[in-house]
């Protein structure tokens, strides 16, 4: 597990830490290697997050306009990361939920960025996809009603309308642009 390997490579000597980031970026997905290297790089030591981090309403910086990103930081990096952080956190004690998104704002930090869930269908596949400055460019197909909440709203879930695709550009954690 993530927590296992963390304490396993804290205490280790810089070689020991190059072996461990090769050995994750051969075995694992990029988006996973991702994780565990913002997990591991000294650069990146203190900066995880719990569920009692994701801010709630009555908070003012959810209502606050967001600002776009403009270059890709080791600091965004960081956010992004955080921003996994919490909803894995919140999702470990909600057993019948799945978080599928996440707004910076959230997380009390006023950049436009997202991390939508990978795979819905699976709460087992932990992966995100971070979305910097992301614009809907395209709705495609049928609109379709389903229940959702939000992260930022305690218990209140509603009916909500969404396209059953949508085409979007953002930049990706690297800062090129994605579709």
């Amino acid at each position: 597990s993530i927590k296992n390997l963390s304490i396993r490579c804290s205490n280790r000597s810089i070689p020991d830490w190059i072996s461990a980031v090769n050995y994750i970026t051969h075995t694992h997905t990029l988006c996973q290697a991702f994780y565990y290297l913002v997990l591991f790089s000294p650069k990146y030591a203190i900066i995880s997050l719990m569920k009692e981090d994701i801010i709630t309403l009555p908070n003012p910086n959810l209502r606050k306009k967001a600002e776009r990103v403009h270059v890709v930081t080791d600091e965004i990096r960081k956010i992004v990361h955080k921003m996994v952080a919490a909803s894995l956190d919140w999702e470990k004690s909600h057993p019948h939920e799945i978080s599928a998104a996440l707004a910076a704002p959230q997380i009390n930090e006023l950049y436009k960025i997202i991390i939508v869930r990978s795979d819905l269908d699976d709460k087992s596949n932990q992966e995100f996809t971070a979305l910097i400055n992301p614009e809907i460019v395209k709705f495609e197909g049928q609109t379709v009603n389903d229940y959702e909440g939000c992260l930022s709203i305690k218990g209140i879930y509603g009916l909500v309308p969404r396209a059953s695709k949508i085409r979007v550009k953002a930049l990706d954690i690297e800062g090129n642009e994605v579709r």
